[in-house]
C-alpha cells in the first residue's frame, strides 16, 4: 500500500485509497500487516514480468479509468458550467457583490 510513494516521500494518492476501498473486501483492509505481506509478495511475483508487458498491460488496465475520469470531468464541468451561467446564479452574484460591497 503505497510502498513506491512512501519511499520517494510523497502520500499515497487519495483516489487510489478510494478505489482500493471500493474494491476489497473489508476483511482484507482489516489485517494490514498480512495486507502487506501479501502486497511485497505480489511486488516480487510483478518484478520478475517483462517490463513491457507489464506497462502496456498496466496502461491499458488505467485507460478505462481514465477514460472514465475524463467523461466524467466533462460532463462535471457543463453541469457546473450550466449553473454557473444560468441568470438566476448571476443575480444571486450580483446581489451578494452588492451586499458586501456596502457593507465596507
Amino acid at each position: 500500500m503505497g510502498v513506491t510513494e512512501l519511499l520517494v516521500g510523497v502520500p499515497f494518492s487519495p483516489l487510489a485509497f478510494e478505489v482500493m476501498r471500493f474494491s476489497s473486501p473489508p476483511r482484507y483492509l482489516a489485517d494490514a500487516p498480512a495486507l502487506l505481506d501479501r502486497a511485497i509478495a505480489a511486488e516480487e511475483t510483478l518484478a520478475a514480468l517483462s517490463p513491457r508487458a507489464f506497462a502496456q498491460t498496466k496502461q491499458k488496465v488505467r485507460q478505462v479509468v481514465a477514460d472514465a475520469m475524463e467523461q466524467h470531468g466533462r460532463r462535471a464541468a457543463a453541469a457546473s458550467e450550466d449553473v454557473w451561467t444560468a441568470p438566476a446564479t448571476l443575480d444571486r452574484i450580483r446581489d451578494y457583490v452588492t451586499r458586501t460591497f456596502k457593507k465596507g
